[in-house]
This record gives structure tokens, sequence and C-alpha cells, in this order.
């Protein structure tokens, strides 16, 4: 009868046990590591998906900033037009009143003077450079008859000439070239147009007394 016994030497056995424990030890280190890298990465993940919400509500911030501006941008436009349309209906109206205070010729119902230029500035200041038609007899009553109708309306005041010189036609016709300066009464000149409105009428009125502003 054989007995067989085992080759297994008694003394291999701690050995193989202190391996397994470090291959163990090694596979919970590195188990750990990955957990912890692990960990870290989704910290990272999350910090960055924080940052890139910051980010996407930051430029929805400042889109709304753009469209606010772009909507504010576009009434001070709608506004600045308005202002421009405003301004060029007033002036026109003021060049329409200029125009029917003319003194004409009773005789041949042509206007009396010639506007030149016109040039207004902010408060209504109007200056008017113009020139008398040529004529025969002397102009200056005629310069005078301009300075009482515009001192005597109701939209325009201290009409004055601050400079004139006279001349004469090839054919010896007189006549005067000056600048006058006025004021037009915007304030004034909306009630009367709101009253020749609900009147019906949009005559010009002229005081029958009228002062008299003239240069010496």
């Amino acid at each position: 009868m054989e007995i067989h016994k085992n080759s297994t030497n008694p003394a291999e056995r701690p050995h193989r046990s202190s391996g397994m424990l470090v291959l163990s030890i090694i596979s919970l280190v590195l188990v750990g590591a990955a957990g912890v890298y692990l960990t870290l990465q989704k910290s990272a993940l999350l910090e960055e998906q924080k940052v890139l919400a910051a980010d996407i509500a930051s430029l929805n911030t400042e889109i709304a900033a753009l469209e606010d501006l772009k909507v504010q941008s576009a009434q001070l436009a709608q506004q600045f037009l308005a202002s421009i349309e405003r301004d060029e209906i007033q002036w026109s109206r003021v060049i329409t009143r200029i125009q029917s205070l003319l003194p004409v010729d009773a005789a041949t119902q042509q206007s009396k003077f010639v506007v030149i230029s016109y040039n207004g500035s902010a408060g209504g200041k109007i200056t008017l450079n113009m020139e008398t038609v040529p004529t025969a007899i002397e102009p200056f009553p005629t310069l005078a008859e301009l300075l009482a109708t515009f001192n005597g309306s109701s939209f325009f005041r201290n009409a004055y000439v601050p400079n004139i010189s006279r001349g004469e036609t090839d054919d010896g016709q007189k006549l005067l070239t000056f600048t006058l300066n006025l004021l037009y009464d915007e304030d004034k000149a909306d009630v009367e147009t709101v009253k020749d409105l609900t009147d019906g009428s949009t005559q010009e009125s002229v005081d029958t007394k009228p002062k008299v502003s003239r240069n010496s």
C-alpha cells in the first residue's frame, strides 16, 4: 500500500499569505485612488457646470441689456425724428407767416420785398436778409411799413434793422438791401393756431396801432 504525502512545504504558506495580503492592500489602494480620482473628476465637472451656468446667465443678462438698449435706441431715434418733424413743420409755418406779412403793392398785388435768405435759431430768433423791389420812389417809407407790420403781428416782435445799404439799378431805380432781425413768439403762436383752427380761420392778425422799432 502506497502512502502519498503532500509535497507542499509548510514553510511556504506564510509567504503565500503575505503575497495575498500585499496584493489585497495594493488592490484596495488602487480602488481607493480610483475612487478619489473619480470624486475629484466629479467635483471638477460640477464646478465646470457651475461656471458654464454662470456664463450662460451672464450672457442672457447681456443679451437682455442689449435688447433693452436696442429698444431705448429705437425710442430715442423715433423721438428725435418726431422732434425734427415738429421743427420742420414749425419753421415751415414761420416762413409761411413771414411771407403772408410782407407788404404788397396795391396796384400790382406783388410783394414790395424779396427775402434772400432765412436764418432761424433757438429761442425763436430769426434773421432775414432782404431787399426792396426796385422802384422809382424812395424806398425808406416801404421799410418803415415792413417794420410796423411785423411789430404789430400776433406772432412776431422786436423787429429791427441792424444794417442797411442803399443802391440803384442800372436803369436808375432805387432799392435797399438790409438785414431784418425779429423774434418769433412760439407760445403765442401755438395759442393763436389753436384759436384759428377752432374758428376755422388761418388768417394772420395785425395790430392796427403797432409799435415801430426803427434803426436810426
